[in-house]
């Protein structure tokens, strides 16, 4: 957290860093809407297989954490080193 120091050298109310989402809150999320959407579909009287929707959605999710997990690598990166 920053802290700033007010004037008269009191610490101000600490402001929070902003933090971008974690990739595995991302992923989970994306199999969560996928869940949804096949219920909501198989609600609507269609015919869906659900270990093909359940092999699709757990590749894409591997896919998605392997994605992240390069373009975390590549920003953590050190140029010059």
């Amino acid at each position: 957290m920053n802290t700033e120091i007010k004037d008269d050298g009191t610490p101000a109310t600490p402001v929070p860093e902003k933090r971008a989402p974690r990739a595995g809150t991302i992923v989970w999320g994306a199999v969560l809407v996928t869940v949804g959407v096949m219920l909501v579909i198989s609600g609507q009287g269609f015919s869906i297989d659900p270990q093909t929707v359940a092999i699709f959605a757990l590749a894409g999710a591997g896919v998605l954490l392997l994605t992240a997990a390069l373009i975390s690598g590549a920003r953590g990166r050190k140029t010059g080193d």
